[in-house]
């Protein structure tokens, strides 16, 4: 990432007053560097609000490899429902910033179960969108690998298609 897209992510989230979805295309990120990243997005958003973020980085593939399970509907759950319980912060003027951590995708796979779970998660946050944005006081960032941004924007599509009939 850039100096300047990093700056343009720390303004987004410092600006953002209530609820607010971020799909942030990482090429070549592992997990290690998305949280070198947010730390340095935490020490600008603090700069800029005088009180920094809390950031809380779920990444499901540690669910996974804890628990030995397969990616199916209760590691969707999983992931949501974490989502859906992120604390508010301690100050009143600090920032919420939940980050679901995609990077691990296998993107040579594009056959497999795990793809198939990250269809069903998109699936699940669009129909549970109105409960995520009245529980997550701050930024939803979605930290994905080109593939799976292009699976969430042919299903958000897909949704807003059939919403609108």
């Amino acid at each position: 990432m850039t100096h300047g897209e990093l700056e343009r992510l720390s303004q987004a989230i410092a600006l953002a007053d209530g609820f607010q979805l971020l799909v942030l295309e990482c090429h070549e990120l592992d997990a290690w560097d998305l949280h070198r990243l947010f730390d340095a997005v935490q020490t600008r958003v603090a700069e800029l609000r005088g009180v920094p973020p809390l950031v809380l980085v779920y990444d499901p593939h540690v669910t996974t490899r804890e628990s030995g399970s397969l990616r199916d509907e209760a590691w969707v759950e999983g992931v949501l429902g974490a989502i859906l319980r992120a604390p508010a912060a301690n100050a009143e003027d600090a920032a919420v910033v939940a980050v679901i951590d995609g990077t691990d995708f296998d993107e040579s796979d594009l056959d497999s179960r795990e793809l198939l779970s990250w269809e069903f998660l998109f699936h699940r946050m669009n129909e549970q969108r109105n409960a995520i944005a009245r529980t997550l006081h701050g930024t939803l960032a979605l930290a994905l690998p080109p593939t799976l941004v292009r699976v969430f924007w042919r299903r958000l599509r897909t949704w807003r298609r059939s919403a609108a009939t």
